[in-house]
């Protein structure tokens, strides 16, 4: 059983390849080799082992502080994929880094060219190969309800500036010429516990 378990384990944790066990998993791993292996606390370990792999997460975080798509266009959506949990900007705003993918349906000027692997259309439009991905970050002013949206630097100093609420106090929400501003500064505002 000890050998099924490592098995399991994933291969590598490692940000540069290496592979590595994680703390927990070198721990159990070890206790797992000094147990008897034919009695009940080999078991136990065993299970314990299993039910922290299945508990443990290496992927991208909970998607609690964007939104999931916004529409860009005619035949285009971006999905928006949180990386991170929320953190705070050096002037104390909070903060997601996200990975934003744009897909363009063919059309007019858009020859289909093939599909990714996620089973999206390929197309060529303006000079650009899509669907193409990049990460940014979202920054939310929650006192001043406005949202800076498409930043790569971490501080938003390159941030495109929404306003959550339009001139007559209504959510902005509008796809493409805002981003869904309103439900993005209220997701990150949410998230970091300031509405």
């Amino acid at each position: 059983m000890y050998y099924l378990l490592l098995a399991i384990l994933p291969q590598s944790f490692s940000l540069t390849g290496d592979s590595v066990l994680p703390p927990p998993y070198f721990a159990i791993s070890t206790m797992l080799c000094q147990a008897d292996r034919s009695g009940i606390k080999f078991m136990r370990l065993f299970l314990a082992a299993v039910a922290l792999i299945a508990s443990s997460t290496t992927h991208v975080h909970a998607q609690t502080a964007t939104i999931e798509f916004v529409g860009c266009g005619t035949g285009c959506k971006q999905l928006v994929t949180q990386l991170s949990p929320v953190s705070r900007t050096a002037g104390g705003y909070p903060r997601v880094l996200v990975v934003i993918k744009t897909i363009m349906a063919p059309g007019p000027g858009q020859k289909l060219l093939g599909y990714d692997s996620a089973g999206d259309p390929i197309v060529n439009w303006r000079g650009d190969t899509y669907p193409k991905s990049e990460k940014s970050w979202i920054i939310a002013e929650c006192q001043n309800q406005r949202v800076g949206l498409y930043a790569k630097h971490s501080d938003g100093l390159d941030a495109t500036w929404s306003q959550a609420y339009t001139e007559s106090g209504e959510p902005n929400n509008c796809h493409s010429a805002c981003a869904r501003a309103y439900d993005q500064w209220r997701l990150l505002c949410k998230a970091a516990g300031e509405i």
